[in-house]
């Protein structure tokens, strides 16, 4: 960047202390949104005093919390149903604090603009907690017959509509539904039976018990505590309903507590839905196709718009009064990145975008592999959505303008989206979802000035493998390297917490210092202020405070 650049981001980093005001993501856009930081402490806190939602607590209860988790993970641990290393993992708490709140601003509803307060899980007494919880559910959603996992799923389900009830009846509507504020009116007496009752279905893929899971499950739900703080005083507080966006189990459960209201809407709806249309013999076999959900987005095909009203009032009865929902009809919809449309009995799909395109120019500071198969992976995207090659051809057009605006060379962008949108349509969406493969990764910043971390591995994988012991335990393929993404411009000048005054105490020392609980790291590292090269003896100074990272769950 030039020297002015540089000055014009510091100015914007700045802005919390010169003019009181912040830049913060927009959500559901690429926007950026200056807001007042005094309106926003004034919304938080008005957020945080709601009784409906938080309970405001006297003091920090981080140590509270710590004493629970310890004394659930002794608990489990005396009865053989956790291992050491888990045990470990869960109890490696000691430095966490509360949760952090952030506003975001909802810039896609009407004026003035309201906010959702976002908990961050990150560096919380629950945090390995929730990880835990997450890894033992996380295989449920699998069996939520109304769940659908990505658009390609959704996409599927449309072409089967298309071939069991083509042509479709002239009445039929679309609507497109969504819940109100989902997360904070989870039911939380309903959720968790739920899960258990999935769990002794399917159990846990780690061999957990299921009243082990629950007790975990329901400590992260009621100790996900959270703290803000303005320029006088600190707001301690506890969600006392629902689940927190930000810990790592809140969309599976979530989930998994709308499964039941999804069961409950296909067999009490008042009007017929679209397996009425076959034989009755076969309805049971299309009952799948009656509703889709993606977490808080709901869609169905209605045989008469008349239907509309009752529909409706049988979704606001599912589970009054904390979930409500609004409701779309018409001959058009949109639903997650698709619009649908119908055209001679049957429904079309083309591709739908409510955010600014904005996409990563190849000049900026990446890795070549980023842009290898970039453009043509928009393309192979743009193929799999839009049902209709006319509509296909007009968005490869779109979106090779918008890559030439975003840096890239029109002729370049065009070619690499046809290139990508070749593939065939079917065989796309009945490709499986890829399994991911166990991978250790070598894991640095990308710098373009220092050698290939892949050239590297290729060159000296042979003098790991001469052993048989390390090509047991390293297989072929296995080791990969990975990149390390740098801040962009915009987590510079929109942090999670805007600094709010100039900080002038003193700063941490410089140098490598062990963690101090006697990690596999610790044995083989000592306290040093420079690093010195094995290779010519070079002496090469540590600038920063650095110190051996907490230990962390790794999994497939």
């Amino acid at each position: 960047m030039t020297r002015e650049q540089r000055e014009a981001l510091r100015s914007l980093r700045n802005l919390p202390v010169s003019h009181g005001v912040a830049c913060r993501y927009a959500d559901k856009s690429g926007v950026t949104v200056i807001t007042d930081l005094e309106c926003d402490d004034k919304k938080i806190v008005q957020e945080l005093h709601d009784p409906h939602h938080y309970d405001i607590l006297p003091s920090d209860p981080t140590e509270s919390v710590i004493s629970t988790v310890k004394a659930w993970s002794n608990k489990w641990t005396l009865k053989g149903e956790i291992n050491e290393d888990i045990r470990v993992y869960i109890e490696n708490i000691g430095d966490s604090h509360p949760g952090k709140c952030k506003p975001l601003v909802k810039t896609h509803k009407q004026k003035p603009f309201p906010i959702r307060l976002l908990l961050s899980g990150c560096g919380t007494p629950i945090q390995p907690l929730s990880k835990f919880v997450q890894l033992n559910i996380r295989h449920l959603t699998e069996h939520l017959p109304f769940q659908i996992l990505d658009t390609k799923e959704f996409l599927r389900k449309i072409d089967e509509i298309n071939n069991t009830f083509s042509p479709l009846p002239d009445s039929v509507c679309f609507a497109t539904c969504d819940v109100v504020a989902l997360y904070p009116n989870v039911n939380n007496d309903m959720g968790l039976p739920a899960v258990a009752s999935l769990l002794r279905e399917h159990p846990s893929q780690l061999g957990i018990r299921t009243d082990c899971v629950l007790e975990a499950l329901d400590i992260a739900l009621t100790n996900n505590t959270c703290v803000y703080s303005d320029e006088t005083t600190s707001t301690y507080a506890r969600p006392n309903r629902g689940t927190a966006m930000g810990p790592s189990h809140a969309c599976d459960y979530v989930d998994i507590f709308m499964s039941e209201l999804d069961k409950k809407l296909v067999s009490t709806c008042p009007v017929p839905l679209l397996s009425s249309l076959v034989p009755h013999h076969l309805q049971e076999q299309y009952r799948y196709l009656d509703w889709s959900r993606f977490r808080d987005d709901g869609f169905a095909l209605l045989l008469d718009s008349e239907h509309i009203q009752p529909f409706t009032e049988c979704l606001q009865s599912l589970h009054p009064p904390n979930i409500k929902w609004t409701v779309s009809h018409g001959k058009s919809a949109t639903y997650l990145d698709v619009s649908l449309s119908l055209r001679d009995g049957k429904i079309t799909t083309d591709v739908f975008s409510k955010h600014n395109h904005s996409y990563l120019p190849p000049s900026s500071c990446h890795s070549p592999a980023v842009f290898k198969g970039f453009a043509q992976g928009i393309g192979t995207r743009l193929r799999m959505i839009c049902s209709q090659d006319d509509d296909l051809d007009r968005r490869l057009e779109e979106y090779a303008k918008y890559l030439t605006i975003s840096g890239w060379k029109y002729k370049t962008a065009k070619e690499r989206l046809v290139e990508g949108a070749k593939t065939n349509r079917k065989k796309l969406l009945q490709q499986p979802r890829k399994k991911r493969e166990k991978k250790i990764a070598w894991v640095s910043t990308y710098d373009p000035r220092v050698p290939s971390k892949t050239a590297i591995m290729n060159k000296n994988n042979h003098l790991l493998h001469a052993s048989a012991v390390n090509k047991e335990i390293f297989p072929p393929r296995t080791i990969i390297s990975a990149d390390k993404k740098r801040p962009n411009l915009a987590q510079i000048y929109k942090p999670t917490v805007p600094q709010t005054h100039v900080h002038h105490g003193p700063k941490s020392k410089p140098g490598f210092f062990p963690c101090g609980n006697k990690c596999d790291t610790c044995r083989y590292s000592k306290e040093t202020t420079v690093l010195v090269s094995p290779w010519d003896g070079r002496h090469w100074p540590i600038k920063q405070h650095l110190s051996v990272p907490p230990l962390t769950l790794f999994t497939s």
